[in-house]
C-alpha cells in the first residue's frame, strides 16, 4: 500500500480539525474538471450545445470554443480574456436562451461526476460540512445537473435551525451552494433570459 508522510505540524493541526468537529471545516471546490471527469463538457461548451437554440448559435458558440488550429483570435490568456467572457454570454443572451430550455440542454450534454463524488458531498452534507462549489461557468448549469444527479442543493441560500456560535444563536450558512454567473430570468416574460449577475 501507499504511505503518506504526515510532519509533526501538520498532525498537530489534524489532530486539532478533528476535536474541533466537522462543523470547523469547509469545502470549496471548482466545478469544470474537478467534480466532473476531464472528458466532461465545461459549462460553456454545455451552453454551446443548447438544443432548443439556433443553429446558428451553436455554430458561433462552437468556433468561439474551439482552440484547437491556433487561429482562434479570442485567447484565454491576454488582454481580451474579459472580451471572450463577454461575448460568449452576449450570444447566449441574444440567441433567446429560457429558463425552461435548462434541463434539456444540460441532458444533452456530456457531464459526469468523477467516480465517488456524489457519494462524497452526501457524506459532507450528513456530516454538516459546507460545500461551496466556485467556477467561472453558470450557477444554473452546474445546479441543473447536480440535482439530476440526486446532489441535495440549499438553493434558496438559506438554511433552516440554530446553532451556538461563541455563545450566541446563529443561521448555520448553507450547507451546499454555488458561487458562478447566474443567469438572470425574467418569469414575466416567459422565462427570458435577460442578463447575468
Amino acid at each position: 500500500g501507499a504511505a503518506l508522510y504526515v510532519s509533526e505540524a501538520l498532525g498537530a493541526k489534524l489532530a486539532r480539525l478533528r476535536a474541533r468537529g466537522p462543523g470547523a471545516l469547509q469545502v470549496i471546490t471548482d466545478f469544470d474538471h474537478t467534480l466532473t471527469t476531464p472528458s466532461s463538457d465545461e459549462c460553456h461548451d454545455v451552453m454551446a450545445g443548447a438544443p432548443l437554440l439556433p443553429a446558428a448559435y451553436r455554430e458561433g458558440m462552437g468556433h468561439m470554443l474551439d482552440f484547437s488550429d491556433g487561429s482562434q483570435r479570442w485567447t484565454m490568456a491576454g488582454p481580451s480574456h474579459d472580451d471572450w467572457w463577454n461575448h460568449c454570454n452576449t450570444m447566449i443572451l441574444e440567441a433567446g436562451m429560457r429558463r425552461n430550455y435548462l434541463v434539456p440542454t444540460v441532458e444533452s450534454s456530456c457531464l459526469g461526476l468523477r467516480d465517488g463524488c456524489a457519494a462524497f458531498l452526501g457524506a459532507l452534507r450528513t456530516a454538516g460540512v459546507p460545500v461551496c462549489v466556485v467556477s467561472a461557468g453558470f450557477s444554473d448549469v452546474i445546479e441543473t445537473y447536480l440535482a439530476s444527479v440526486g446532489v441535495e442543493l440549499d438553493l434558496d441560500g438559506t438554511c433552516t435551525g440554530t446553532e451556538q456560535v461563541d455563545g450566541a444563536k446563529q443561521t448555520p450558512p448553507p450547507l451546499f451552494r454555488v458561487s458562478a454567473n447566474r443567469m438572470v430570468f425574467d418569469d414575466a416574460a416567459d422565462g427570458k433570459l435577460t442578463g447575468f449577475a
